[in-house]
């Protein structure tokens, strides 16, 4: 899902920073902390698929004696995910990737509902 729920959590943390018992606090943290590794694997995984695939093509193109202007010019300067790329991502960190969203949704929820 992004950053869009390590986000969330921040903002929940900060709204939770002056909570007496420091729960809601810690909860928004902890959130924070599991959205982001699990957005980290899901991400990783498929950008070194692209970029191995992408450092293969460079590799032959550089063989084949082609001048560092044409390989900008391609394209491969930079790494771009596919949709193959995507579904290498394993499903359990995408399971805990949203459930990690809707625990700093709710968290954010219950930061803003009750302010003490």
């Amino acid at each position: 899902m992004g950053w869009i729920p390590v986000g969330l959590a921040a903002v929940a943390a900060f709204l939770s920073r002056h909570n007496a018992s420091g729960l809601r606090f810690w909860l928004a943290i902890g959130v924070a902390v599991v959205a982001f590794w699990s957005y980290g694997i899901t991400h990783n995984i498929p950008y070194a698929a692209a970029s191995r695939r992408r450092d293969t093509a460079l590799g032959r193109m550089r063989e084949e004696g082609v001048s560092e202007a044409e390989i900008r010019a391609s394209g491969l300067d930079q790494v771009v995910i596919t949709e193959q790329d995507a579904h290498l991502a394993p499903d359990w960190a995408a399971y805990i990737n949203f459930i990690a969203a809707v625990g700093s949704l709710a968290v954010l929820v219950w930061a803003i509902v009750s302010p003490h």
